[in-house]
């Protein structure tokens, strides 16, 4: 296992730090105000510049080091920002205390209204741990933005990591199913699910569908680890198996977890032979018969040169001679596998008894990123 996670536990603490954090105005809004930016980076120079710009001690400045920028804090500071003494911050597994100094051992973040934690960000040139586990990204809002939101019975979150979907989620379904086949990310999910108060979402540890196995759901959400990549080094992003093959999996499976009327929405990308091969093809393959309408939604294609560096790009930055040849061996997977380009999207379906109809469009949602 990668570092501790946090302690959902002491509820009553977790109370107290949700009232702390919202009269200190760590919100989302808050953030952009004061950083001018809601998309922090963990490049160092960038972190500098939003110290800078932060400036003060007030609460919502201590909080933002401690929990954003990846900053010491004085503990009083901290005490003052949270209404809760070092120490009890400590037992949750928010904070390590040293002498006069205190460091956030998570990364906590505002998204709409709820409170976000998630692996704090690695040190320079620190690789990270196979079951790191990262908080909300541009996929995530992605997912977000597409899912179909009325209320129902019963959700599922496939592959949940941090948590987001299921909170957002049970805005509006009776009970949420979590799953993950990461332990950490399920604690993580766990302990956001107790930090914003919510008790409707149930957690299950396990591969792909195998822990609802049998079960049918209303909404079916999923951001799976979905880059083809000859690596199995990451638990979020990489999924072992060759090519598109876990996208294709899931797309089938998910059509047999849905009650009627009901909608699943999952991030997919898929191999294609050359850039101008029709993107939608393969899409096609994989929702026929499936007894489900679908919409398939393409973000981008890239190039073999541009799939590969954008998901090393965090490599490029500590290691150049590790980049270039990390560059190689991914190239050389695509090529012996007879991938020209990847394609992103999403696949939306909806079950439904009778003739069922396909569409294929352009994703129609702004400055979405599904490479990050």
């Amino acid at each position: 296992m990668g570092p501790d996670v946090p302690d959902g536990s002491d509820r009553e603490a977790l109370r107290a730090l949700r009232d702390a954090l919202a009269v200190a105005g760590f919100t989302a809004e808050g953030v952009e105000e004061r950083l001018g930016t809601s998309e922090l980076s963990s490049r160092p120079a960038e972190l500098a510049a939003h110290l800078r710009r932060l400036g003060g001690d007030d609460p919502f400045a201590t909080l933002a080091r401690a929990f954003l920028l990846d900053a010491d804090v004085a503990p009083a500071r901290l005490e003052e920002a949270t209404s809760l003494p070092p120490a009890r911050l400590e037992a949750l597994g928010l904070v390590s205390v040293e002498g006069d100094r205190a460091h956030g051992l998570v990364r906590l973040v505002p998204h709409g209204e709820y409170l976000v934690a998630s692996d704090a960000a690695p040190d320079a040139g620190e690789d990270l741990p196979y079951d790191h586990v990262p908080g909300i990204q541009s996929p995530s809002v992605t997912l977000a933005k597409l899912a179909v939101r009325r209320p129902c019975r019963r959700a599922l979150d496939l592959g949940t990591g941090c948590g987001i979907q299921g909170l957002l989620a049970a805005r509006h379904a009776e009970r949420v199913v979590a799953t993950d086949v990461n332990p950490r990310a399920l604690a993580f999910a766990t302990f956001n699910a107790a930090l914003n108060g919510i008790d409707t979402i149930d957690f299950a540890l396990g591969d792909g569908f195998e822990p609802v196995a049998g079960e049918r759901f209303d909404l079916i959400v999923a951001n799976p680890p979905y880059v083809i990549s000859p690596d199995d080094s990451y638990a979020y992003r990489d999924s072992g198996l060759p090519a598109d093959e876990l996208c294709r999996r899931f797309v089938g499976e998910a059509a047999a977890h849905l009650e009627e009327g009901g909608f699943a929405h999952l991030l997919v990308s898929w191999a294609l032979g050359g850039l101008g091969d029709d993107w939608a093809a393969p899409l096609r393959g994989w929702v026929d018969g499936s007894g489900c309408d679908a919409w398939l939604l393409h973000y981008r294609t890239s190039d073999p040169v541009a799939h590969a560096a954008g998901w090393l790009r965090p490599l490029a930055e500590s290691g150049p001679d590790a980049y270039a040849a990390a560059l190689d061996r991914w190239l050389e997977h695509l090529r012996r596998l007879g991938i020209g380009a990847v394609a992103y999207g999403a696949v939306v379906l909806r079950r439904r008894a009778g003739a069922n109809w396909v569409r294929a469009d352009p994703l129609p949602l702004d400055r979405l990123d599904l490479t990050a």
